[in-house]
Order: structure tokens, then C-alpha cells, then sequence
């Protein structure tokens, strides 16, 4: 991934958001996102996992 000057956070950081709709303002700063409602934990574990195999992250 090609990092420009707006990007620099997301970037360096690898934020990713987990939210309940779309994002808007946040775009710029996040490499991925996942919409899924903070009261569903089960889906919260889906994303978590997803997440976790998309970006190759350790998982326990």
C-alpha cells in the first residue's frame, strides 16, 4: 500500500474500525473497516476473527 501524507496515520498505525454504519469522515484514516453493532458480541467475534485473518494478526 502506497502511503500519501493524508494517510501517514493509517499507514504507520494499520487502524481498523469497527462500527455501526459506514464510515464517513473516518476514511482517511483507516485502512479497513467492518460494520457490525457494539450489543452483537457475537458478530463482534466474527469481525475480530475476520479482521485478525485479513491482516494476518495473532489471534488467542
Amino acid at each position: 500500500m502506497s502511503c500519501s501524507l493524508s494517510r501517514q496515520v493509517p499507514c504507520a498505525a494499520g487502524v481498523l474500525l469497527v462500527g455501526e454504519a459506514e464510515p464517513t469522515w473516518e476514511k482517511p484514516f483507516i485502512i479497513d473497516h467492518v460494520v457490525a453493532g457494539p450489543s452483537d458480541t457475537t458478530a463482534l467475534f466474527a469481525v475480530g476473527r475476520t479482521l485478525a485473518e485479513r491482516y494476518d494478526l495473532p489471534v488467542s
